[in-house]
């Protein structure tokens, strides 16, 4: 008894004292790994913003555009409506809406049928927050999830809201 109760006491305590440091251990991988993945989320959002950014700038230059958006000119409809897809391919984004000031969308990269539906909402939550944000939206083969930023452009004293990102999928994971 008198050798068995000290070796039991001992054994209780080296135990606690390795688990402590196992936890301490774990703990420091798992915030570790949370830095990282905080840190892939804001350059993936600093490289959307500048996608979008760089979109802006060539709206401001592109007179098919403002006849289309600012003039309502039928003849350049078809061109309106396919600048969100063709925008989309040459910036690698996966999502790209040009929305006017009332959120009325003109043009949807990802699903081209959503023109003249009102979304309103999404620019202006987006305005709001700090870098991107986590957003449901709709596609011909449904939705899907995808990193988003927003940016804004003003031709002939009219807004137009640029809403773009990523998916987050598997790969993207």
């Amino acid at each position: 008894v008198a050798t068995i109760v000290p070796l039991a006491l001992l054994g209780l305590g080296v135990r606690r004292q390795l688990t402590a440091r196992l936890i301490a251990q774990h703990q420091q991988r798992v915030d570790g790994m949370a830095r990282v993945a905080a840190q892939d989320l804001e350059r993936e959002s600093t490289s959307i913003a500048a996608r979008l950014s760089t979109l802006a700038r060539t709206l401001r230059t592109d007179d098919r555009f403002r006849v289309a958006a600012v003039h309502g000119d039928l003849g350049e409809r078809a061109y309106l409506l396919d600048w969100g897809e063709q925008a989309m391919r040459t910036t690698g984004l996966d999502m790209l809406q040009v929305q006017d000031s009332a959120g009325r969308i003109l043009s949807s990269g990802h699903f081209r049928n959503e023109f003249d539906r009102l979304e309103p909402e999404l620019p202006r939550a987006l305005g709001t927050a700090n870098g991107a944000v986590l957003v449901q939206t709709r596609a011909p083969e449904g939705p899907f999830l995808a990193l988003v930023r927003v940016d804004s452009v003003s031709i002939a004293d009219r807004r137009f809201s640029l809403v773009g990102g990523i998916k987050i999928d598997s790969a993207f994971l």
